[in-house]
């Protein structure tokens, strides 16, 4: 009988796959007795000393995260020069191979899958990580807990590279465009991914098609994705929303945070669970009690109450049908009294009217021309969007607000100006985080040595002097300028902070509520969302007033949770030492 290979101490059972990074092995660990998944690192990645060095933490850094929705990885382990990652074994599928052995998911159940990724996602981004390599191949579904991430950090590092004929390899049909192009990426790259397996999963075939992956590219970064509905005419309108949202080519133009991303997707699910059924969700008129704004319930929330209630309606209707059919005739008894209605909904129809009052006709739908005005301002607020795009990287919000300014005052509808007014109060916001910081440096010069500019370089000496342009920055032999669109968002809001409490004493306690207020804003734009939590939460407590401003920005009112504090250190107990008697020690002449 052959001898069963080791690795490690782990049993190594059969080959399950085999990939870019490496081999993946069925294992069997003796000391735990459980069955295990290995993933062995192929040796030209183990002889590269920079790229075993990321492999590494980054390993770490996965393995630090416990969700239910990511693959869990259980040790990080070397033999003679040979890295491995032991993980939990999974049983099930991975989405690819759903998709391709099944067609076209159902868009229900696609959705359910994109929520637990997102839900997973979200996760390991409070980490401080991102996945980078998103697709139907890295999503795997098992038959317990739906779907998991797998090669969380890892796929990254083996997954895009530009060769120098300009040939972009690895998973280049989910790749983001900032990815593409080589640019600065974020969460919102994982978004853009996610939404681009979520339109695979429902419409069969990836949103762009190419050939060559250089063509491929091409299509991503100059078309616009096929809208859903024109390749599966069966997706609701709201799933085709989201998942346009998910696939803008502006990464500020996509989802700010995954709250905001799960809170449409269950929306979606919400739709298209009422389309399955034969629902209409905007054919129950409903009258909402007036409510506490903090208690205030989610709009997915409403829908599936809204479901919930006709479907329950059609059920008990037909269960009577039923039962009234199968008894025999007999006089009727008393109804008891009903009981008391608690649900704050109060549903009528033309047929059944509150006797003593007179009816109430149901509400006329608008007519024609209040329609076409409506899409006119819809389309008016998505040619403005996409017309500041190239301004937010500059920190240009004096153009934001002025092209926002010109649009806001030729909307035709109060239902656009309703639409349109987060967006002008946040731009608002920001040009008045960037005057106040060129008023600050103009006041007291930033000196603290640690400007850096995208690029990593630190600029030496003092920043002395700033312009809606340009920063100004003094050394020993002279002076140098910098344009604001070369530092960082996490610069700018270093400095902001930075003056904000150098200058809190001087300033109204309302200018400082202003302040966090703005950087709030700022910080929010540039998804840095719990420096913006916690500026939010700071502008509130010295001005409550702000409390409309940041419903605009925010769309809620933003929770912080501090970081826990570390437990305090108890040193060990010890008998206490006597103290020795000094000993005199004689010279030698």
């Amino acid at each position: 009988m052959a001898e069963t290979p080791k690795l490690g101490h782990f049993d190594l059972l059969e080959e399950l796959a085999h990939g870019g990074m490496g081999t993946i092995y069925r294992a069997f660990d003796p000391t735990l007795h459980r069955e295990v998944a290995i993933k062995v690192l192929r040796e030209q990645f183990a002889k590269d000393p920079k790229f075993l060095e990321e492999f590494l933490r980054e390993a770490r850094n996965a393995a630090a995260i416990s969700h239910p929705h990511i693959v869990q990885i259980h040790f990080v382990g070397e033999q003679q020069g040979q890295y491995y990652i032991v993980m939990e074994l999974l049983k099930g599928r991975t989405l690819r191979q759903i998709k391709e052995q099944d067609g076209p998911l159902a868009e229900e159940r696609a959705l359910d899958i994109a929520i637990q990724v997102a839900e997973g996602l979200r996760a390991a981004y409070k980490n401080q990580m991102i996945h980078g390599d998103i697709k139907p191949a890295n999503i795997f579904i098992t038959d317990d807990v739906g779907a998991k991430i797998l090669d969380f950090g890892l796929a990254k590092l083996a997954n895009v590279e530009v060769s120098s004929s300009g040939e972009i390899w690895g998973s280049p049909y989910y790749i983001s465009p900032e990815r593409v192009g080589q640019k600065a990426e974020d969460f919102r790259s994982d978004i853009y991914s996610l939404g681009a397996t979520l339109f695979d999963a429902l419409a069969g075939r990836p949103p762009f098609d190419a050939e060559k992956p250089e063509d491929l590219a091409v299509k991503r970064l100059s078309e616009k994705p096929p809208l859903l509905r024109s390749i599966n005419p069966k997706i609701t309108a709201k799933t085709e929303e989201v998942v346009n949202k998910m696939l803008n080519k502006s990464p500020l133009l996509r989802y700010r945070d995954y709250d905001h991303l799960l809170e449409d997707l269950r929306e979606a699910k919400t739709a298209a669970t009422a389309q399955r059924l034969g629902v209409s969700l905007e054919a129950v008129p409903t009258t909402l009690a007036a409510a506490p704004e903090a208690a205030a319930s989610p709009a997915q929330n409403r829908r599936f109450l809204i479901i919930g209630t006709v479907v329950g309606a059609v059920v008990v209707g037909a269960l009577a049908v039923v039962l009234l059919k199968q008894r025999p005739a007999a006089p009727p008894s008393p109804a008891p009294p009903p009981p008391p209605v608690t649900t704050n909904i109060v549903t009528a129809t033309p047929t059944q009217q509150t006797p003593g009052l007179p009816p109430v006709a149901p509400p006329a739908p608008p007519d024609a021309d209040v329609q076409r005005k409506i899409q006119q301002d819809k389309a008016a607020i998505d040619d403005a969007l996409m017309a500041v795009n190239p301004l937010w990287p500059v920190y240009d919000f004096k153009g934001v607000l002025a092209k926002y300014d010109t649009v806001s005052a030729r909307l035709l509808t109060a239902e656009g100006r309703a639409a349109f007014q987060p967006h002008l109060t946040t731009a608002r916001l920001l040009n008045e985080f960037k005057q106040q910081l060129v008023a600050d440096v103009n006041r007291q010069p930033y000196d603290r040595g640690d400007v850096q500019t995208r690029g990593g370089a630190t600029l030496p000496g003092r920043i002395t002097r700033a312009t809606e342009d340009e920063l100004t920055a003094t050394m020993q032999y002279g002076a140098t300028s910098v344009r604001w669109g070369d530092l960082a968002p996490g610069m700018l809001i270093r400095m902001a902070e930075y003056y904000g409490a150098v200058l809190a004493g001087l300033d109204s306690p309302a200018l400082v509520a202003r302040r966090q207020l703005r950087q709030a804003a700022f910080c929010h734009q540039y998804a840095m969302e719990d420096r913006a939590a916690f500026h939010a939460t700071e502008a509130l407590r010295l001005d409550a007033s702000l409390r409309p401003e940041v419903l605009d920005v925010f769309g809620k009112i933003p929770t912080y949770e501090p970081p826990p504090a570390a437990p305090p250190v108890t040193p060990p107990t010890t008998a206490t030492p006597k103290t020795p008697k000094p000993k005199t020690t004689k010279l030698k002449r």
